[in-house]
């Protein structure tokens, strides 16, 4: 059996070890002391602080400072893993005492029902992942601090991380025209969601002039339903002579990998697949899937760092654009 954990040391120990009184501790650590604590005094806090490596509760904190230091995080989709990516990046780039609340979205609550649910938490600061439109974020009342992510073309009152999404649409396509693929099928969710519709905008420009590309939209972005529906769906695209997929989401490109191979579709020597997004399944799919990276854990850093900017400089951050990048493996093949 394990040792014990040691005791955590409160704030009476620091002030024992500052001989100071618990009060004065508090001012210290809840960032109070100028004009109220002498240099001398805040020095011997803090090297208490250090030595016992004391850390305020969070309850207690927020108390003490009139509010919370939580950052409410609004996701879409939690079973999807591009969103647990990006909300590691997220909480790795904030400050120790800021915490992450998760509020993910119901199967059929209304984006504005979800954001008000944030709101109701109160926290100091709020990030909305992957927004459908502006509407809802426009018509909320949002904390003065909200970071907008994955919103392109989208306008509100926060500051905005947009992945290049455009570039995404396009990188796969080109890759694929670039193989010799002539006729390339659209393997994307049939929804009113600007990031899907800028992806399949800027794959369709891509194509223009240099290949066909064939629509297979889908009511979901779940594995298993974009298996079902390649079943369904590759009597058709093989008729109409469709050699490579362009996948609008990996998880739509996993689902698609385990219905071509129920079905003895060889890929990539019978259909070459792209995804979108990289995530970290993509380098060990059978066979392990080209996909274009959106970096998600790059984008929930850049997330805490709009806010780290916003309280530092007490301005709302420009908006940012990251890159996107193709990752080739073998289901494009060689």
């Amino acid at each position: 059996m394990a040792p014990p954990s040691p005791p955590r040391p409160t704030l009476a120990d620091v002030a024992d070890r500052a001989a100071c009184s618990p009060s004065t501790v508090s001012l210290v650590v809840s960032g109070k002391s100028a004009g109220r604590v002498s240099a001398a005094v805040v020095e011997r806090v803090e090297r208490a602080v250090a030595a016992l490596g004391y850390r305020p509760h969070a309850a207690a904190r927020d108390l003490a400072t009139g509010g919370s230091r939580a950052v409410a995080v609004v996701v879409p989709d939690l079973s999807n893993p591009y969103y647990a990516e990006l909300v590691s990046g997220l909480a790795a780039g904030l400050p120790d005492d800021r915490s992450v609340t998760l509020i993910a979205a119901g199967r059929d609550e209304s984006p504005a029902a979800v954001l008000a649910r944030a709101a109701a938490a109160d926290p100091s600061a709020l990030v909305v992942c992957s927004p459908a439109s502006g509407d809802a974020l426009r018509q909320a009342v949002l904390p003065a601090r909200t970071v907008v992510l994955d919103a392109p073309g989208i306008k509100s009152s926060g500051a905005h991380v947009d992945v290049d999404v455009e570039a995404a649409g396009r990188l796969g396509v080109e890759h694929l025209i670039e193989r010799g693929h002539r006729i390339i099928a659209w393997f994307g969710p049939d929804r009113d969601s600007v990031t899907f519709q800028r992806r399949l905008r800027a794959a369709e420009q891509a194509a223009r002039g240099r290949a066909e590309l064939v629509l297979a939209l889908l009511p979901a972005i779940d594995p298993d339903i974009a298996a079902v529906a390649f079943r369904d769906a590759w009597p058709r695209l093989a008729q109409t002579g469709v050699t490579a997929i362009m996948c609008a989401d990996d998880l739509l490109a996993f689902g698609l990998l385990l219905g071509a191979r129920e079905l003895g579709v060889r890929v990539p020597a019978d259909l070459a697949v792209v995804g979108l997004g990289n995530l970290w399944h993509s380098r060990v799919t059978g066979p392990a899937l080209t996909s274009v990276d959106l970096h998600a854990r790059d984008l929930g850093r850049a997330a805490a760092d709009a806010l780290a900017a916003w309280d530092r400089t007490g301005r709302r951050p420009a908006r940012r654009v990251l890159p996107a990048e193709l990752v080739v493996r073998d289901s494009t093949g060689d």
